[in-house]
């Protein structure tokens, strides 16, 4: 290390000057290699920072308070939905219909159960298209049901009126 007073080189570990006595200790930090900083790791990561015997649980409050976490318009983690949307499942109106036309039911039922596990999975549209075609598979079955109703009521009723007149 060099004496920044008179220039004479000293050993590594002098704190001061062999030559002239001046203080080396501000220029021993000064000289020696600057060690590259590493950035600090996203909030998410520090949470889960390997730590002996396992993880750090996330901090109390969940992820909100870490700034990272959610995205903007993100969700929070277990795919819940923000405050104020909700998606319909109409799993009661296709269970319903399973007495009006019980094959358009199933598909009905089939796209009613999956409404729930793709808002889970944070999948908002796919459940929102789920939940459209299980409204209407069930509103198509539902009407079948009800047009064939009539349909049976209308011809009972022909069928007993042109009977009676046949008995005059």
């Amino acid at each position: 290390m060099k004496c920044p007073s008179c220039g004479a080189d000293n050993a590594d570990g002098n704190i001061m000057c062999t030559n002239c006595g001046n203080s080396l200790e501000g220029t021993q930090q000064a000289q020696q290699p600057a060690q590259p900083a590493q950035p600090a790791p996203p909030p998410a990561q520090q949470a889960y920072a390997p730590q002996q015997g396992g993880y750090a649980p996330p901090p109390q409050g969940g992820y909100q308070q870490q700034g990272g976490y959610p995205p903007q318009g993100g969700f929070p983690p277990g795919g819940g939905m923000p405050a104020g949307q909700q998606v319909p499942n109409y799993l009661v109106m296709a269970i319903l219909s399973i007495f009006c036309c019980w094959p358009l039911a199933i598909v009905a039922i089939i796209f009613a159960t999956q409404v729930n596990s793709k808002l889970a999975m944070g999948d908002v549209a796919g459940a929102m298209d789920a939940s459209k075609k299980a409204k209407l598979f069930s509103m198509i079955g539902i009407g079948i049901g009800v047009a064939f109703t009539l349909l049976y009521i209308i011809l009972m009723v022909v069928g007993m009126v042109a009977g009676g007149m046949q008995s005059y």
